[in-house]
């Protein structure tokens, strides 16, 4: 597969192997794309990647680390998602669960948002 880094380095995937750098200079305009810098397989795309995603959270971290902590303060949405999928079951059981768990969920939110007020 052929990736592509525009000017600040940030790699995006560009197709398939019979690619041409010129058949995508039409990307140049819109992501800042120069040209196919490399042809890699998948596996070490998917480590570029990775590399990237971990650079790119480092870089967020450092710049806000409050937000951060404030977005990892929050409980999991797959809570509430549970929670709503025990409210529709039609189970009684399940119903009272799904509705202590949801309003244990909205106060989980509330107490982030106390501790962590947006700037």
């Amino acid at each position: 597969m052929l990736i592509f880094r525009n000017d600040k380095g940030r790699i995006r995937e560009g197709g398939n192997q019979e690619a041409k750098p010129g058949d995508f200079e039409y990307l140049t305009k819109d992501y800042g794309i120069k040209g196919a810098e490399e042809d890699v397989t998948d596996a070490e795309y998917h480590k570029l990647m990775a590399e990237q995603n971990a650079a790119d959270e480092a870089e967020t971290r450092a710049r806000d680390p409050y937000a951060v902590k404030r977005a990892r303060a929050y409980p999991s949405p797959l809570i509430l998602a549970d929670a709503e999928v025990k409210l529709a079951s039609g189970d009684t059981d399940l119903l009272a669960e799904g509705k202590a768990q949801k309003a244990k969920y909205v106060l989980d939110c509330l107490a982030v948002k106390a501790a962590f007020p947006k700037r």
